[in-house]
């Protein structure tokens, strides 16, 4: 047993149960892994998504505001020149193409992607923004079976973490207090009170 790198005990286990005392939970398990998975590591992947193409149209609303020009190719431009960023400039064959290039809206295909994306969160982690009483459009109904599914996530994960782990805790905790807090013992009495 070491304490803050000290060595306070060096020998058999000092437990009568003979088990370590520490308790594993895992709350989603891998198979043939040690370690498991949490919820923050479900959504890690879809959430470097959503990063990704919110980004992805920030970036492309600052070229809309600060538009790049079409100029004449017969002007000297470096590969630094020709990189998309605002005011940047495209050469072409034209010699009268000073013009600012021009970017349709943003497809309404983004925006589908962006709700599966979510949807997929929801998906993955069980955890619908409705369930957490934040508001959504939808029925009573709707409200009702979102609100049991939400329920039924919770008590499998109460169960389970009761089957993995809790059961293992209270018997190790049990052990231990039966092991150094025995019952006190009346050792004298004095007075009449």
């Amino acid at each position: 047993i070491v304490a803050n790198d000290v060595l306070v005990f060096e020998g058999p286990n000092p437990y009568k149960h003979k088990q370590l005392p520490f308790i594993r939970w895992v709350d989603i398990k891998r198979t043939h892994r040690f370690y498991g998975k949490g919820e923050s590591e479900l959504l890690e992947s879809i959430q470097d998504e959503l990063d990704t193409m919110r980004r992805m149209m920030i970036d492309r609303n600052h070229l809309d505001i600060d538009k790049m020009f079409l100029v004449s190719d017969r002007m000297a431009f470096s590969d630094e020149d020709l990189m998309a960023r605002p005011h940047g400039m495209i050469p072409v064959g034209d010699v009268n193409a000073a013009k600012p290039v021009e970017y349709g809206d943003i497809p309404k295909s983004v925006e589908i992607q962006l709700q599966h994306l979510s949807d997929d969160g929801i998906i993955s982690t069980g955890i619908n923004p409705r369930a957490q009483s934040l508001p959504q459009a939808g029925t009573a109904t709707e409200a009702a079976m979102l609100k049991e599914a939400t329920l039924k996530r919770l008590r499998l994960k109460v169960w389970v973490m009761k089957r993995e782990s809790i059961n293992r805790l209270a018997r190790i905790r049990c052990a231990n207090i039966l092991q150094f807090y025995p019952q006190p013992k009346m050792e004298l009495i004095v007075g009449d009170a």
